[in-house]
């Protein structure tokens, strides 16, 4: 089974661990080069900048984003109608920097 199938770990600042698809994680550029480069065996990534609650709404819109992108064929410009993503305004600032450092 590849590492798409069994999911990539992120692991917050408190050491919360949550799982991404591999697809999803591949849409930020700095995921992908973590994947690329010099990822470790145990399907790990350490984000300690980035608190738990924001990693989990950065995940759901990687999963999103990445749900989307095969309904379109890879076509950015693909209308998402149903595209919900609910953001809190207590970590919006948090998120911004969190999608900023990740570049998505």
């Amino acid at each position: 089974m590849d590492k798409g199938d069994n999911g990539i770990t992120l692991i917050a600042s408190d050491g919360t661990k949550c799982t991404i698809t591999e697809n999803a994680a591949m849409i930020s550029p700095i995921l992908k080069a973590i994947i690329q480069g010099h990822f470790q065996e145990k399907n790990e990534i350490d984000l300690p900048n980035i608190d738990p609650e924001v990693l989990n709404k950065v995940i759901e819109y990687l999963e999103l984003k990445s749900k989307y992108l095969d309904e379109s064929n890879g076509q950015e410009d693909y209308d998402i109608t149903n595209f919900e993503f609910d953001v809190p305004s207590e970590i919006s600032l948090e998120l911004l920097l969190a999608a900023d450092y990740l570049n998505i």
